[in-house]
């Protein structure tokens, strides 16, 4: 290859954008080029039914590319897919700040980054830290089939309707990316307890059931067959330890307490923690 070659190229009425080995040419009038190796980003934003593409150079953002919804997202993986083939040729914060999958559906999108998620349900972008996010959920009326996202802290993003088979894909790439993000995110120091629940307020676990209790560095997890919650340590506004409370030592079983409102009882502990 040489420094002039031409990798992709998309046209939207007088709006052009050229992907080259080692810059970007874009605009009509006033053509502006710039070298991968002087922008550190990429951002992409939404207004009706427009998509605008904009580079940041020294901090400062170029002029707007205008391109429909599949070009822009289409330019940006390209852009993706060269950079981490030639990661050389660029700050890493420029591949940070391109988006890992995108899903779409006519103007409406869902734009998948490594730290974030952005939404476009009908116009407008918001955007989700991975680290706020909960759970991804399915939305099934009539023959629209949609996905939205529940925070930890309660709230919900807007619908996003693409279609069941883009819906379905987008939910399933989203819970991976969670459980991935979670992984890598619990990789420093975990303790993990194996428990025989007795019950407890707040909580819906059957009495006896054996059960997993996990403490990472970002977040308290609580597991069994049919039963599990999460909390994000970040959430917590008290923890406490105190006795055991009561116990029962002809079964073997240690009571104690733990849960957002009361206590879950665990075995093999002789403390009681409170959140």
């Amino acid at each position: 290859m040489t420094e002039s070659t031409l990798i992709a190229k998309y046209e939207k009425g007088i709006s052009k954008v050229a992907l080259h080995i080692d810059r970007v040419e874009f605009g009509v009038f006033n053509p502006e080029q710039y070298t991968l190796d002087s922008v550190t980003e990429v951002v992409l934003e939404s207004n009706l039914s427009a998509w605008k593409l904009r580079f940041i150079r020294n901090a400062k953002p170029s002029s707007n590319v205008f391109m429909e919804a599949k070009e822009a997202h289409v330019f940006q993986h390209d852009l993706r897919d060269h950079l981490l083939k030639n990661q050389d040729c660029a700050p890493s914060s420029l591949l940070a700040s391109l988006p890992i999958m995108s899903f779409y559906d006519g103007a409406s999108a869902v734009i998948i980054y490594s730290d974030r998620i952005a939404q476009r349900p009908a116009f407008g972008l918001s955007v989700y830290q991975i680290s706020e996010i909960r759970e991804v959920k399915i939305e099934r009326r009539a023959f629209m089939w949609g996905v939205w996202l529940v925070m930890y802290n309660g709230t919900t993003s807007s619908r996003v309707q693409l279609g069941q088979e883009k819906t379905k894909a987008c939910h399933q790439f989203i819970e991976k990316h969670l459980r991935d993000y979670r992984e890598v995110s619990n990789a420093g120091p975990v303790v993990v307890m194996k428990c025989s629940a007795l019950g407890g307020s707040g909580i819906s676990v059957k009495q006896g059931a054996l059960c997993t209790v996990k403490f990472g560095d970002t977040v308290f997890q609580f597991k069994s067959d049919d039963y599990q919650f999460e909390l994000r340590l970040a959430q917590l506004t008290s923890f406490e330890i105190d006795d055991p409370g009561r116990v029962e030592t002809s079964a073997g079983v240690a009571g104690g307490g733990f849960g957002v409102q009361g206590a879950l009882p665990l075995r093999q502990t002789s403390c009681r923690l409170k959140f």
